[in-house]
């Protein structure tokens, strides 16, 4: 195994190679994931726990640091009540002798289940992890999550991806090869599959909805294997394919006006202008499996290993090469866990130097920006000193932040600056006649300069809120006002999308959640509640239409009065926000 440099510098795969062998001997395996540190995987292609000597398949499980291999489920592809029989079309249901792929293929785990691609029994199962004993999966512990389309059965669903409780998988006809029809013809995958098509779907995990998104005919020849969905900025869907035939690919197709249209298609088969390198076996056939997003890189299973892609511009960063067939894989507590023909290997990711701050070190704001957000905290900085207040928790925040900026500016380059600080003034200097007075016993004095304080902090308030300064006479109001209203949100939005959502609340009233979000600074960016009977969220945005939820408007009260405490916190959490946001835009 080696790494091969691709278009764009690689930041993800630690040099020089690092290879760990987890598990070996199987005879297909499939769809790693990683729960609690221990490692899954399916052997679809296994006969061993079958009685009859059906290729029921298995899910093993491996623990990285010993290299201990157990089974945890045997017979994987037919786990649950089970109707013993193969639906195909054009011969109705055929016995399970032949088959040569029964077993289970992707996985997922979902608060303390593990939900199954069942070749086998053609459908899509979940069941607790802790109902497992001795290999074993009693029937009522076993839920069928979806089975049939149309009132037709699935072909054999392949593999599956979870996003904003929708559940997300390929029917491609894969489970469908090996032995004779009842006429003795050699059984043949794409013409067999019962639903004649080959698609993906999206099942609603609470509602249990069940839609069809993408689909290919048979004619086409284009089957879908590896899914991975996520949300663009404009809180549309993103679905990115591996497609195994005609020809080895990565296919993107974007939401548009609630349909999916393909935007692009990468090559992998080793054709002209094709991204990565085929193994050199020429006798191994070509074709891409499985694929996982992971901290914005595309990772893509495809034959001589696993392709690498920058996302969104799906630069081409480099491959894992192999030369061997490649289902999966799964990234994962610093590793890209790979499944390998009949291996488990694992291979170290590289560790991007960061700040030690822990600021973000991608994607800076431009360097005039950044000066002049480095200069409000240094003023801010300044100003706090000259008030004697109990705010050395503000002004430690603010100079980690301080710190953290010298750090961010002197280990990243950016643009030229054109933007001229303000004139440096040492806190001695700022803070010099305040202290002198400080000292005064006249009661006048004492008064001035507590006058002159508060008129420093209205400075930097009207400098650093997004709200309206109080003015003195609602200041000076002691009857107290609520803290904020709500007004219903009209229109056929009422929910946010993921990459709109601050927070996600179970079993809360509508005011204990608005409550908890005013009073949290870190949810200071939330406008918006939407809420059902068992969910809440917070929201930026409101952008999607979710069954069940109401979206609320929070319209805080700024005249609400605040200690001077109180008021510093809220600065200095508004630009830390402010400082955040801004690395990551």
């Amino acid at each position: 195994m080696q790494f091969l440099a691709g278009e764009v510098g690689n930041e993800v795969i630690k040099s020089p190679l690092e290879v760990d062998v987890l598990s070996s001997g199987h005879v297909w395996v499939e769809s790693p994931i990683v729960v609690d540190g221990i490692v899954y995987f399916s052997d679809v292609k296994t006969n061993v726990f079958s009685d009859a000597g059906q290729t029921y398949g298995a899910i093993w499980q491996v623990d990285p640091e010993t290299h201990t291999t157990e089974v945890y489920v045997k017979n994987s592809g037919v786990v649950g009540e089970d109707d013993g029989v193969v639906s195909t079309y054009g011969y109705g249901d055929q016995s399970e002798e032949g088959w040569i792929e029964l077993g289970s293929n992707g996985l997922e785990y979902l608060d303390g289940n593990m939900i199954a691609c069942q070749h086998g029994a053609q459908r899509i199962v979940m069941f607790p992890m802790d109902s497992v004993v001795d290999g074993m999966v009693p029937d009522d512990s076993v839920t069928v999550l979806v089975d049939s389309y149309n009132g037709v059965s699935l072909n054999s669903p392949n593999d599956l991806t979870i996003l904003d409780g929708k559940l997300y998988f390929t029917d491609p006809p894969f489970g469908l090869q090996g032995g004779q029809n009842p006429d003795g013809t050699d059984r043949n995958p794409f013409a067999l599959a019962p639903q004649h098509k080959f698609q993906v779907f999206e099942y609603d995990l609470e509602t249990g909805e069940l839609r069809c998104i993408i689909e290919f005919s048979v004619e086409s020849s284009q089957t879908p294997n590896g899914i991975v969905v996520t949300e663009m900025e404009n809180g549309n869907l993103c679905v990115i394919l591996a497609q195994t035939t005609p020809a080895a690919a990565i296919l993107v197709f974007e939401e548009q006006d609630g349909e999916f249209t393909q935007v692009r298609e990468i090559m992998t088969d080793g054709s002209e202008g094709s991204k990565g390198v085929v193994p050199e076996n020429s006798e191994l056939p070509v074709f891409c499996d499985g694929v996982t997003l992971y901290d914005g890189n595309l990772f893509v299973s495809c034959s001589g290993g696993t392709r690498i892609f920058s996302l969104p511009g799906f630069d081409y960063v480099g491959q894992v090469y192999t030369n061997n067939l490649n289902s999966n894989n799964y990234v994962a507590d610093g590793y890209l866990y790979m499944t390998m023909n009949t291996h488990v290997v694992r291979v170290t990711l590289a560790e991007p130097e960061e700040p030690s701050c822990g600021c973000s070190s991608e994607d800076f704001v431009p360097r005039d920006e950044f000066d002049m957000l480095a200069d409000s905290v240094r003023e801010l900085q300044r100003t706090l000193g000259a008030v004697e207040a109990e705010s050395n928790d503000v002004m430690t925040g603010l100079g980690d932040m301080a710190s953290c900026m010298a750090d961010v500016a002197s280990r990243f380059d950016r643009e030229d600056s054109t933007y001229e600080p303000m004139p440096e003034t040492t806190m001695k200097e700022e803070t010099e006649e305040p202290m002198t007075t400080m000292y005064h016993d006249s009661e006048e004095e004492e008064t001035t300069m507590k006058e002159e304080e508060v008129t420093t902090m209205e400075e930097v308030k009207t400098t650093m809120m997004e709200t309206d300064k109080p003015t003195e006479t609602e200041m000076a109001t002691t009857t107290e006002e609520a803290m904020y209203d709500l007004v219903p949100v009209e229109g056929d939005n009422n929910s946010c999308s993921a990459n709109q959502r601050a927070f996600t609340i179970e079993d809360l009233t509508l005011e204990e959640c608005v409550a908890a979000t005013i009073n949290a600074e870190e949810y200071v960016d939330v406008v918006y509640v939407s809420i059902s009977d068992t969910t809440c969220y917070g929201c930026m945005k409101i952008n999607r239409n979710k069954n069940g939820f109401m979206a609320y408007e929070i319209i805080r009260n700024s005249r609400r009065q605040l200690s001077e405490l109180e008021m510093l916190r809220a600065e200095n959490a508004a630009l830390k926000k402010e400082l955040a946001r801004r690395m990551r835009a």
